[in-house]
C-alpha cells in the first residue's frame, strides 16, 4: 500500500494540452457569445445617421394670370372753362395740379402732342375757340418760344392782364 497511491492525486494529473485545449474552446465561446449578442443588440437600435423621410406628392394648382392693366394717360382735372378768352389775349395755365396743359396738333383729345405748358405759363391766344370732344379748344403760343405753339383746352386757361 505505500508504493501504490491510487487516489485523488492520479486523476490531478490532467495534461497541458488539455488546459490549453479546454482554455481555447472557452475563449471561442466567448467570442461567438460576444458577436451574436453585438448582432442581435445592434438590429434593435436605429443606426446613427438621418432616416429617411417619406415624400407625398400632391397636386398643386397652377397660379393664374391676372391681366395687368394696361397704363392710360393721366386723366387732367376738368374746371370750369372761362368766356373771357379773346384772339389776341393772354392766358395763363392753371388748374393741371403741377401736370400742365397739352399743346396738341389740332383741337381733339387723340391728336398728336406738340408739347406741354407748365402750370403758371402766360400764352397769347391765336385762334379759337373750336368745340370738339366736349371740350373748348384754343391755339395758344408760348410768348418767349414761338415754335411752342398748339391747341390747348380752354379749361385750364385762364385770362390775364397783358403781362
Amino acid at each position: 500500500m505505500n508504493g501504490s497511491r491510487t487516489g485523488p492525486q492520479e486523476n490531478a494529473a490532467i495534461p497541458l494540452y488539455v488546459w490549453i485545449l479546454a482554455l481555447v474552446v472557452l475563449l471561442l465561446a466567448t467570442v461567438a457569445c460576444g458577436l451574436w449578442a453585438f448582432y442581435t443588440l445592434r438590429l434593435q437600435r436605429p443606426l446613427a445617421g438621418p432616416s429617411p423621410t417619406p415624400i407625398i406628392w400632391t397636386a398643386t394648382p397652377a397660379p393664374t394670370m391676372t391681366p395687368a392693366p394696361l397704363p392710360s394717360d393721366t386723366p387732367e382735372p376738368t374746371p370750369t372753362a372761362s368766356s373771357e378768352i379773346v384772339i389776341g389775349g393772354y392766358v395763363q395755365v392753371s388748374g393741371t395740379g403741377g401736370a400742365g396743359v397739352s399743346l396738341r396738333q389740332e383741337p381733339d383729345l387723340n391728336s398728336t402732342r406738340l408739347g406741354i405748358a407748365q402750370e403758371e405759363d402766360v400764352l397769347i391766344v391765336l385762334d379759337g375757340p373750336r368745340r370738339s370732344g366736349g371740350f373748348t379748344w384754343w391755339l395758344v403760343r408760348d410768348r418767349e418760344e414761338e415754335a411752342q405753339q398748339g391747341w390747348a383746352v380752354a379749361n385750364y386757361l385762364h385770362p390775364v392782364d397783358h403781362p
